[in-house]
């Protein structure tokens, strides 16, 4: 097939999807704002070249795995690696049937760079299961590397330290002076948790900056972080979701409507898309799920709940947070959510595959991590090939827009909620740390995150220096005040008597915090 778009016809395809009257795009603001600087600055002979099949299974394989390894940073840097190599290098598409799969990924649950690129192999191959080959071996490489990593932080929880329990306030703590090298890991993990908390909200005020015109859509974000922080309860999020769609189609938001454009049902001719595909999803749920009911079993119960947030992790990924912490919060304490974020932010790959180090933790074993890595990624993908015949139909559909537009307003306020209670857990009730030096390391990190654009590596190293670093001088200062004699200033006694007692009274409470 050979593609007849000339870069004038380009040019007005990228402008095609935007209007006159708005500052930011609800879903391809970033991609559609920088494609047109990539593509003055990149040969443009990928608009004339036929169009290239996969015909060779190690070739797809070897894709996969590559583009999983370098795809490092977040989702927006994750597309764009594969449309230069997918579709500029080999092409293995077409620009326009690219741009409309891109819609779609975003629009539907599931980490959108992953289900771009097994969707774009499914189209290319005309075959479901290279598709899902192609999404599998794009996250194996950061799968294999969290499954090492949370299997040894999992033994280091269990063997080289006491179990510390929120819902413990009597449990065993270490003491600087006794434990000095413990101690000061767990002042480093602290400081770690405060360090990822300012990625998180940071994420989550990158992805809110995309409401900043519409006031509607901010009150459904606020309502719905009201409503999760009061009860994270999986059911009553669907059911905010569900309404929060419902009401932004009621009230429309024409600024960020996709214009309406011919688009090919580019999924007509691939066997077992439609409605086989969500029949199959159906099946495989109501199996596992009347299992689980049936049998006590862990990993059963990790099948089940990853097929439901993965059918439901709409946005830029980050919503699976508040997912997991609703479901997994008696099975793994705040801290882990928060080291779990922080390991996967580190690595290539999908923020999904959090799932992997969820899955490790909760069972104590590699298999829940293999269930993790694998049945979360399921729902998506077999959505997305449900609606394949359906595309264009879905493209557009105004009221469709207007309910995806408010579920991701919701989720976007799940997100901002569960951090308001990871900053509790970091530094209220954390003992490694103290509320006011906490909630500073947090806003340093998220300081130099805005204004320095940091990498995130650096900002992890730097808030868990800074909290080691404050909490031994902290306990020094004690020593010389006890040992020596040197006066200490009231305002520091203070600090720590808050936090003791902050510590104290919160753990005790716990169950009653939300």
């Amino acid at each position: 097939m050979l593609i007849q778009n000339t870069d004038e016809e380009d040019d007005n395809f990228l402008n095609s999807n935007k209007k006159d009257n708005y500052n930011k795009n609800f879903l391809l603001d970033f991609f559609l704002e920088n494609e047109k600087e990539i593509n003055e600055n990149t040969s443009l002979n990928y608009l004339t070249k036929e169009e290239v099949k996969i015909e060779n299974i190690f070739e797809l394989i070897y894709l996969s795995t590559k583009l999983g390894l370098i795809s490092i940073g977040g989702h927006e840097e994750h597309i764009h690696i594969i449309k230069q190599y997918f579709v500029k290098e080999k092409n293995y598409i077409i620009n326009d049937n690219y741009y409309t799969i891109l819609e779609m990924c975003l629009f539907l649950p599931g980490f959108c760079s992953s289900n771009l690129l097994a969707t774009l192999c499914t189209i290319n191959t005309k075959n479901i299961l290279k598709g899902f080959i192609a999404l599998i071996f794009y996250n194996l490489p950061s799968f294999l590397m969290l499954l090492i990593l949370s299997y040894f932080f999992n033994l280091i929880k269990f063997y080289f330290r006491p179990k510390v329990s929120n819902y413990n306030p009597n449990g065993k703590y270490y003491n600087f002076f006794d434990d000095t090298f413990l101690y000061s890991l767990m002042a480093l993990a602290a400081g770690i948790c405060e360090a990822a908390l300012a990625m998180l909200l940071c994420s989550a005020k990158k992805i809110a900056y995309k409401l900043s015109n519409s006031r509607s859509q901010f009150i459904i974000l606020f309502i719905s972080c009201i409503i999760y922080y009061i009860n994270t309860s999986y059911t009553l999020m669907i059911i905010v979701i569900l309404l929060s769609g419902l009401i932004s189609q009621i009230l429309g938001d024409h600024d960020y409507l996709y214009q309406i454009r011919d688009t090919t049902n580019i999924g007509d001719n691939i066997f077992f898309t439609g409605y086989y595909s969500l029949t199959l999803y159906i099946i495989i749920f109501a199996i596992f799920s009347i299992l689980n009911t049936r049998y006590n079993n862990i990993y059963l119960f990790l099948i089940e709940n990853f097929l439901k947030i993965g059918a439901v992790s709409i946005g830029e990924g980050h919503v699976i947070i508040p997912m997991i912490y609703s479901i997994f919060k008696y099975k793994m304490e705040e801290s882990e959510v928060l080291n779990g974020y922080a390991l996967v932010s580190l690595l290539p790959g999908s923020l999904f595959n959090i799932s992997t180090y969820t899955g490790v933790i909760t069972s104590n074993s590699l298999i829940g991590g293999l269930i993790g890595g694998l049945f979360v990624y399921i729902p998506g993908y077999l959505l997305i090939l449900f609606c394949l015949p359906y595309i264009k139909n879905i493209r557009n559909n105004n009221k469709f827009q207007y309910f995806i537009r408010g579920a991701n307003s919701s989720a976007l306020g799940f997100i901002f909620s569960v951090a308001i209670d990871l900053w509790i857990d970091s530094c209220f009730v954390n003992p490694y740390t103290d509320p006011i030096m906490g909630t500073l390391i947090m806003f340093f990190c998220i300081i130099l995150i805005n204004l320095f654009k940091i990498h995130k590596t650096i900002i992890l190293l730097i808030g868990a220096s800074l909290n080691l670093i404050i909490r031994i001088c902290y306990n020094l200062i004690i020593y010389y005040h006890i040992h020596v004699g040197v006066t200490i200033p009231a305002s520091i006694i203070l600090n720590n008597t808050i936090g003791n007692i902050t510590n104290t009274t919160l753990m005790t409470n716990n169950t009653n915090i939300r």
